[in-house]
């Protein structure tokens, strides 16, 4: 069988030149990310080629650090919350594990989402618009475009907000309280690839 680079052959098979394909300068070229002469021309094909793969790897970091990473630009809603009190047409609601229609949990998140869960964990996904002049925030279902709505919130201190609007045929002011993001599990205790012990049980 012959090699091919050198195209020495061993004793079971006729010798045959190498195949210019396979020659020592083009796969040189082939290494610094062009052609053979590509790379006789002075490797421009890999300078281009390294160029552009910095240009990705800025690309992405530029991403993360703009839209989801941890310094990224937040709204004046952004964070996890609970439903602290409901008032529907301006009548208190008991927050009832019972009534499965009952939000007990807000979030407002990166990449213009929010989440709103209920009393029966099942939960809907909205598509977020914050004007913050107006102070108003705007929902749009992600899943169904025609359902949305638009709210007014206010923030008496950091770890309270309330919103205010109509849903449907009803007025309705949520009180809401910021969620602690420090008591999750992942970020309390930290991210583990082994686990030895059952500790989600």
């Amino acid at each position: 069988m012959s090699c091919p680079i050198s195209g020495r052959v061993s004793r079971r098979r006729r010798h045959h030149p190498p195949s210019r394909r396979c020659t020592p300068s083009r796969w040189r070229g082939a290494w610094r990310g062009g052609s053979g002469s590509a790379a006789r021309r002075g490797g421009g094909g890999g300078h281009v080629g390294r160029i552009r793969h910095l240009n990705n790897v800025k690309g992405v970091l530029g991403y993360y650090t703009s839209s989801i990473g941890p310094n990224a630009p937040k709204s004046p809603v952004w964070g996890i919350w609970d439903v602290e009190g409901v008032t529907k047409n301006a009548v208190d609601q008991p927050l009832l594990i019972s009534d499965a229609m009952l939000v007990k949990r807000v979030v407002f998140g990166g990449l213009n989402r929010a989440t709103f869960r209920t009393m029966s964990d099942s939960v809907e996904r909205y598509t977020l618009t914050v004007d913050s002049v107006k102070r108003e925030i705007t929902l749009t279902g992600r899943f169904d475009p025609k359902n949305g709505r638009t709210m007014s919130y206010t923030k008496p201190d950091s770890l309270h907000l309330v919103l205010t609007g109509k849903v449907g045929d009803d007025s309705l002011v949520v009180r809401l309280r910021r969620f602690d993001e420090r008591r999750l599990t992942l970020v309390s205790r930290g991210f583990n690839w082994i686990q030895e012990l059952p500790y989600n049980r």
